[in-house]
């Protein structure tokens, strides 16, 4: 999996124009690397267990420019989702991160989440105010902003029944 990883990030031209996972899968040494980082990784496979996308969380100091939301206050968690060229358009990103943070979250504490994206990923920024992140306002630089989910509205996501 962690090979087909690695070849998506060198093909995908939506992954290279919109992520840095130029920089964190080029090989299996930099993905050694970035895993050591603490990230939990999900992946979605089709038929043949070939990897169509994949999610992570994990911990991560929030960015400068959220120093000003009270969410950011708490330790924080930040999330990244890949849909590959034949997974994308068929509505699966919202239900894929969902059962991602629901499966993460029964086992981990619940803290509030943000996410960093391009401000012209058109498709991510529609999932993610789907899941019920505001729009991603806060600028981030490099032509990125970034969006927040608190405890309370993630609580709201993912329901009670989940939740230790």
């Amino acid at each position: 999996m962690i090979k087909q990883l690695i070849a998506y990030t060198k093909s995908d031209v939506a992954v290279q124009a919109y992520t840095e996972d130029v920089t964190r899968f080029r090989s299996l040494v930099s993905f050694a690397t970035w895993k050591k980082k603490g990230r939990t990784i999900y992946a979605l496979l089709e038929k043949e267990n070939r990897l169509v996308g994949v999610f992570w969380i994990g911990e991560s100091a929030p960015p400068a420019a959220l120093a000003k939301y009270p969410a950011s206050r708490e330790p924080m968690l930040t999330f990244a989702v890949r849909l590959y060229a034949e997974a994308r358009g068929k509505g699966l990103a919202a239900e894929f991160v969902l059962i991602c943070l629901q499966t993460y979250f029964a086992d981990h504490p619940l803290r509030a989440i943000w996410l960093k994206t391009k401000k012209n990923n058109v498709p991510a920024i529609h999932t993610y105010e789907k899941l019920g992140f505001g729009p991603p306002s806060i600028e981030a630089g490099n032509n990125s902003v970034i969006a927040v989910l608190s405890k309370e509205q993630l609580k709201k996501l993912l329901g009670q029944a989940v939740l230790p």
